[in-house]
């Protein structure tokens, strides 16, 4: 079951609907500060993980860099 739950304080998950369901659900929610990945941990790592990856099989399939952006590396 979850019980915390942990965004960045960037407004997109924000709001008390979520609050509210949140709480609904006998969790809470945390925030870091905006833009700052150091605050999610392991979830940051995993995010980079998976990105990386999606970077090397684009890579290896020939990919050409102008439609990278298409996925978002950032």
């Amino acid at each position: 079951k979850l019980s915390v739950y942990r965004t960045e304080h960037d407004g997109k998950l924000e709001g008390h609907k979520m609050e509210a369901w949140l709480l609904s659900q006998g969790s809470e929610q945390q925030f870091g500060a905006p833009y700052t990945s150091a605050h999610i941990g392991q979830v940051e790592q995993m995010h980079q993980t998976l990105m990386g990856k999606a970077q090397a099989m684009w890579i290896a399939v020939g990919c050409p860099p102008n439609m990278w952006d298409d996925v978002r590396f950032h």
